[in-house]
């Protein structure tokens, strides 16, 4: 893992962040230090901090996993704790691939669903957000989790309605370029074939040329 330089997000805790445990114990012990700086971070809502902790926890237990399901809930926590900071930091499409990764990890944790919910929805993926509601209260049904899957239905057929309504305002334009074009061509068509006005000089020319107009002085009289 890359250290954050001097200033940045992450330098005050750089004793864990470059920390290099050989055992499991040390890992158990530094990811506990770790997830407890993360949730101090969290509390007085320094989300780049808490983004820098969790994402080292991640790496240390997944690089010591033995794969088992207690490693994968641990993981799948804090993916999910490291979607939260994301979110508030505007991320809005990392904090939806942590907390789908959290859900991968672990098909029945709520506050994945949940997060992946919220990320969809700022993301105006409503169809994501209905179905990660859904989701979650095929886990647990509980009135917060029903509130949000009703605000994400809302959301999706005011979504929809407004995509028909574009969709038929740029047809409709399709429709009236087309006509515009039409009534172009077709007034060069119809300019293209009107015979050409000749000129009064013009019209001189031609006539003596052909033997028919009246000779003009300085024409020579021939045979």
């Amino acid at each position: 893992m890359i250290l954050p330089s001097s200033g940045l997000p992450g330098s005050i805790h750089s004793d864990v962040l470059s920390a290099t445990p050989s055992t499991p114990e040390e890992i158990t012990r530094l990811v506990e230090e770790l997830k407890r700086r993360a949730k101090l971070a969290i509390s007085s809502k320094r989300y780049p901090e808490a983004e820098v902790l969790y994402t080292k926890a991640i790496d240390l237990l997944e690089s010591g996993s033995d794969n088992n399901n207690d490693s994968k809930d641990a993981i799948a926590i804090l993916y999910s704790n490291r979607s939260l900071c994301r979110y508030h930091l505007g991320k809005f499409s990392e904090s939806k691939e942590d907390a789908e990764l959290a859900v991968k990890c672990n098909d029945g944790y709520v506050k994945g669903y949940f997060r992946l919910g919220l990320a969809c929805s700022k993301l105006l993926d409503f169809d994501g957000a209905v179905c990660a509601f859904e989701g979650a209260l095929k886990v647990e049904r509980n009135a917060a989790l029903e509130k949000e899957l009703e605000k994400a239905k809302k959301a999706q057929a005011e979504h929809r309605e407004l995509m028909s309504k574009r969709r038929e305002e740029e047809e409709k334009m399709m429709v009236d370029d087309e006509q515009v074009v039409k009534k172009v061509e077709k007034k060069k068509v119809e300019k293209s074939s009107k015979p050409k006005a000749v000129k009064k000089e013009e019209k001189a020319v031609i006539d003596n040329g052909n033997g028919t107009g009246d000779f003009s002085k300085s024409d020579h009289v021939r045979g």
